[in-house]
């Protein structure tokens, strides 16, 4: 009975510690002014990874200003090294994310039908990251992209070209998504 008892404790401490240390985040990125002045004029409702409904209020001149510099970072910095698959080379996006953009929330997400999303930033941004080493996954990036950018203010995919694909075949995929409104990043390595 003591067992079950401390069991019990133990859990409870666990559960309030996680509690608090959510509610420290979320009030330190209240608190925390960003890297450019956001006008609260704009709602935009959002879903992050924690399932839960966000709001956040930016104008639509200040959204594309903020996530303009987040694709200008990547491209200009973000350089994979050592990846296996996709998710070796995401963990290292999120890494470089999580550095370079001290004030912003970096999680993994999902969409609104529950799709899965590599990175969510502040809940307002979905970043998708794939290798460009067959047609089918790009295809399948498509679709997914499609389906975030209805749930996100703006939505990106970074590709990362390691010389299975044609450049012109990434090229022609690059040029498609952005009909639809989808940023693309292009980005050339080899996954050692």
């Amino acid at each position: 009975m003591l067992e079950i008892i401390a069991i019990l404790v133990v859990i409870i401490i666990l559960v309030t510690l996680t509690g608090i240390t959510i509610y420290l985040r979320i009030k330190k990125n209240s608190n925390d002014t960003s890297d450019f002045d956001l006008k609260q004029d704009q709602q935009n409702h959002l879903f992050n990874d924690n399932s839960s409904y966000q709001t956040n209020q930016i104008s639509d001149e200040d959204e594309t200003d903020e996530f303009e510099h987040i694709i200008s970072l990547i491209k200009s910095r973000f350089q994979p090294t050592s990846f296996n698959n996709d998710e070796d080379c995401e963990k290292q996006l999120i890494s470089f994310l999580t550095r370079n953009l001290p004030n912003k929330v970096i999680t993994r997400g999902h969409t609104s039908k529950g799709d899965k999303l590599d990175i969510v930033i502040d809940g307002t941004y979905a970043l998708e990251l794939i290798i460009a080493d067959n047609e089918e996954k790009l295809m399948f990036l498509m679709d997914l992209s499609l389906k975030s950018k209805k749930d996100f203010v703006k939505t990106a995919v970074t590709l990362v070209d390691i010389n299975k694909i044609t450049s012109t075949k990434i090229q022609e995929f690059s040029t498609e998504i952005e009909k639809k409104g989808i940023k693309t990043i292009m980005l050339k390595t080899n996954p050692e």
